[in-house]
């Protein structure tokens, strides 16, 4: 539960310039192809995992923010879907839920580290949802 309006907690969740607020490593966001926003939009995004530069591209699905978003996200290791539903719980409450099914992990090393944590993406997205809500509490 975020302790601020729907509206707010829209706006910080659907503005990519607020991504390294949250997400750890970010380092930019990029549109590459399409109106942003609109389904078929493509972007790229870009962060340092551990030293290392991870390059995703977004293509959005379908965007009724601020009720509802889903994108893909490819990346040379893996890809995945993200769906995103946004709740009114009170005048200022919300919920924020956020479900990612991985359709594609290569590489021995991911499938590995899947295996021997298969919390990890669980954890890891649990993690941002919290950088978010501390994020979206302190800022308007």
């Amino acid at each position: 539960m975020i302790n601020r309006s729907k509206a707010v907690v829209s706006r910080l969740m659907d503005n990519p310039d607020n991504l390294k607020h949250w997400q750890d490593g970010f380092i930019s966001y990029e549109d590459i192809e399409g109106k942003p926003g609109e389904i078929g939009a493509k972007a790229k995004m870009i962060y340092d995992i551990k030293g290392k530069k991870l390059e995703l591209i977004e293509t959005i699905i379908d965007n009724q923010m601020p009720d509802y978003f889903r994108a893909s996200y490819y990346a040379k290791p893996t890809e995945n879907f993200l769906t995103l539903k946004i709740y009114e719980i009170s005048a200022n409450q919300t919920r924020v839920l956020q479900e990612i099914e991985y359709t594609r992990m290569s590489g021995i090393m991911i499938n590995i580290m899947a295996a021997i944590f298969p919390n990890m993406f669980k954890n890891q997205t649990q993690k941002w949802l919290n950088q978010f809500k501390i994020f979206a509490e302190t800022n308007s």
